[in-house]
This record gives structure tokens, C-alpha cells and sequence, in this order.
């Protein structure tokens, strides 16, 4: 991904950082002493959106690269568990089931993060008033 430099003051970049995250226009608005209204108008703003896109995509790299190691990690421990001659193959079987299912859920909780992600910005564009606003 291009690195690109952001045109935005220190308060649109934490309002950016807030909104990202999923904060209303209200909560950002009185975290940086602005109305709710100057903040949906900030949101609006295509550096602003640019910088939200950035913000995200940012934070979905990290979870998948944290995923991908921790998925890594895990193969290489049960491959080495697979290995081991003082192990029964109950205990083998045992432990790559454990392994599957934590990796798994790690990937299905990062589902649901982008998924609740996801709604928490169409629910604030329905209730700020901007549900055409495509961030």
C-alpha cells in the first residue's frame, strides 16, 4: 500500500482516528470541542474520507498480519507436536483440534469486527443524516 502524506490538521486527523473507529459525530465533536454539525462536515470532506480509508485499511493489515503470524506460530507448534513420539495420536488429534478452533475463531472474531464495523457506519450515516456519504 502507498504511503501518502495527509493534508489534514492534528484535530481532522484525530477526528479521522475517532471516525474510524466508529464514534458519532457528536462524541468526536465534544471530545475536540466542535459541534456535531462541523465534525459531519469535516466527514464529508474528501481528505477527510481519504484519511478514514487510509485509517482502516491501516488497522485490517495489522489484524491480518497478526492473524497470519499467530497462524504460523500455531502451525509450526502442532507440526511439532506431530512429531513427538511421546505423544498418542489421541493427544495428537487432540491438540490439532484445539489449534483449529483457535484459529478459526480468531478469523470469524475478525469477521464480526469488520462486520459490526461496517454497521456502525451505515447506523451513523442514518442518524447523522448523511446516508448517501460514502466513507
Amino acid at each position: 500500500m502507498e504511503v501518502q502524506e495527509s493534508q489534514l490538521d492534528a484535530k481532522h486527523l484525530i477526528a479521522a482516528q475517532m471516525y474510524a473507529l466508529g464514534h458519532s459525530n457528536l462524541e468526536i465533536g465534544n471530545e475536540l470541542g466542535y459541534s456535531q454539525e462541523t465534525i459531519r462536515k469535516w466527514a464529508i470532506g474528501k481528505e477527510f474520507k481519504a484519511e478514514v480509508r487510509r485509517i482502516r485499511e491501516r488497522s485490517v493489515e495489522e489484524t491480518v498480519g497478526v492473524l497470519t503470524s499467530v497462524g504460523k506460530k500455531s502451525a509450526h507448534i502442532l507440526l511439532e507436536m506431530l512429531n513427538r513420539d511421546n505423544l498418542s495420536d489421541r493427544e495428537k488429534l487432540t491438540a490439532i483440534k484445539l489449534g483449529l478452533e483457535f484459529l478459526f475463531k480468531g478469523f470469524d472474531t475478525f469477521n464480526v469486527v469488520v462486520e459490526i464495523a461496517e454497521l456502525k457506519e451505515m447506523l451513523r450515516r442514518a442518524t447523522d443524516g448523511n446516508a448517501s456519504t460514502d466513507i
